[in-house]
């Protein structure tokens, strides 16, 4: 499989992956990001991709998935994290176009984190998924992810890097 990982430049084709694994989840019974597809979401993906924390995922050559990653906390990490001083990056909005699922696109994207904290030198990637979304936690689970608690319906996972 021949991927490519950039930063996104422009948010429309983020925008446009997001929106698409919106109306898979949808389509699954899954209204979990249920705002994106009404659009409530789409200035803060912009805000992502002007601070150069946004990611696009090629796959031969085509827009497959995108992902935010970032050291500093939103308001939506503090309200679930509370507020944390030690350096972590924060794995957001991992979405992969329907049509490449099941294609090692997710695994991909925590290991590309994975170096990328290496990189800088921070040793922690944290996240969170729904408690319902069984397939996901299970995947972040196999993936080394820690589940250290749950709040307001999220499980807030941990990855410590070596």
């Amino acid at each position: 499989m021949n991927m490519i990982i950039k930063i996104a430049v422009d948010a429309a084709i983020p925008v446009q992956i997001i929106k698409s694994a919106a109306y898979w989840l949808v389509q699954q019974g899954n209204l979990q990001w249920e705002s994106y597809l009404l659009g409530e979401e789409d200035d803060i993906i912009k805000k992502a991709v002007r601070a150069g924390e946004t990611f696009l995922v090629y796959k031969d050559k085509l827009p497959a998935a995108t992902f935010n990653l970032s050291v500093n906390q939103n308001d939506w990490d503090k309200g679930l994290w509370g507020e944390k001083k030690d350096p972590a990056y924060y794995l957001h909005r991992v979405a992969v176009e329907p049509d490449h699922m099941g294609n090692g696109i997710g695994e991909a994207i925590l290991h590309a984190a994975e170096r990328k904290a290496r990189r800088d030198q921070i040793p922690l990637i944290r996240l969170d998924c729904a408690q319902l979304n069984r397939k996901l936690n299970t995947f972040y689970s196999k993936n080394g992810y820690k589940n250290r608690t749950a709040v307001n319906g999220m499980n807030l996972y941990e990855k410590i890097l070596a």
